[in-house]
């Protein structure tokens, strides 16, 4: 298998990207990693980060240019030799399997559809982003900021697209799907989630209907849908509280007495694991759905963790054949 990983991309970038490259690599000597990026600025990483060699399973992509964070989609065509649009050729001339890109996300999105196309039938892309439940799962959430603005058949796409991302990678049966709404009742919400509903009941899908933010955490639920806008602020709120929670568990700790720090210690396994089911690094990126092609797209503060578990995320997808199941359901419909 071999993953293309934009290595410019991302806010500690080629450093975060390297290091997760290299991780990966060693713990997957099965699996070929290429690093997109400026040859140089890779070399030089790759020298600090392993100094006594690097795996050969790990392999440098020249790409003279770089897309900043901060720019706008106009300068993939203004940088055609940019890390994201030489991944993307990557995958398109079958070079790589899958592609992942932590850098700037409208290009990321720009990129992939630009090179790959989408699927034949797909009218829009999405994100599809987990939300940690207390069952265990993930809520995997779509769209979480490829489209600010949706008409209602995309969002009953983006419920086919996750639901069979879930049988697929996850293998999760018949995955239960609802609509992101302001109310349980079916009257409730606007005129986008109300038109949604009553499409997606017209489906095969699990259909459970409208649910409410609190909804996403409880594990009473699969796949959500909604539009971009709307996702993309419901996820940064997530990952906000949970960022909230523990710089305020870091401070009451820190202002306690003994007890209270031995406390602490004793439960320290388990801050552990509430930080393995709850952080986003621990997903590490994210399936872009929709795109003719494994994409994952990453976040702009990925660090080495992060890296890893979106290489892995992408292997999942290549080795559940997710492309071929999607390709195959719009083909039938």
């Amino acid at each position: 298998m071999r993953l293309a990983l934009d290595a410019m991309g991302g806010d500690d970038a080629p450093r975060a990207m390297v290091q997760g490259a290299l991780d990966y690599a060693r713990a997957h000597p099965d699996h070929t990693v290429i690093l997109v990026g400026r040859d140089e600025d890779l070399r030089r990483s790759l020298a600090t980060e392993s100094p006594l060699g690097t795996p050969t399973n790990l392999v440098i992509e020249h790409a003279p240019e770089v897309i900043g964070m901060a720019e706008k989609i106009k300068a993939l065509k203004e940088r055609p030799n940019d890390s994201m649009n030489v991944a993307a050729r990557l995958v398109k001339e079958g070079k790589a399997d899958a592609m992942i890109l932590c850098g700037n996300t409208g290009c990321s999105v720009a990129a992939a559809q630009l090179h790959l196309r989408r699927i034949p039938g797909v009218k829009r892309a999405g994100i599809a982003a987990p939300i940690p439940t207390v069952s265990g799962q993930h809520t995997w959430v779509c769209d979480m900021g490829a489209n600010a603005e949706c008409r209602p058949e995309h969002l009953v796409q983006f419920g086919e697209m996750t639901a069979a991302f879930l049988e697929a990678v996850y293998q999760r049966p018949n995955p239960r799907v609802g609509v992101l709404s302001i109310g349980e009742e079916e009257e409730k919400g606007v005129p986008l989630t109300q038109e949604t509903l009553a499409l997606l009941k017209a489906t095969s899908l699990n259909v459970v209907g409208n649910v409410e933010g609190h909804d996403l955490f409880k594990g009473t639920v699969d796949v959500v849908v909604c539009d971009g806008f709307t996702g993309n602020i419901a996820l940064k709120t997530a990952e906000g509280v949970f960022e909230a929670i523990t710089h305020i568990l870091k401070d009451e700790i820190g202002q306690g007495g003994p007890l209270v720090k031995l406390g602490a210690l004793l439960t320290k396994p388990a801050f552990r694991g509430l930080k393995r089911r709850a952080h986003w690094a621990s997903v590490g990126g994210c399936p872009l759905i929709g795109v003719d092609g494994v994409t994952i797209i990453g976040h702009g503060r990925s660090d080495r963790v992060a890296v890893f578990n979106a290489l892995g995320q992408a292997a999942r997808c290549v080795d559940g054949k997710v492309m071929e199941r999607l390709r195959a359901f719009f083909k039938s419909v």
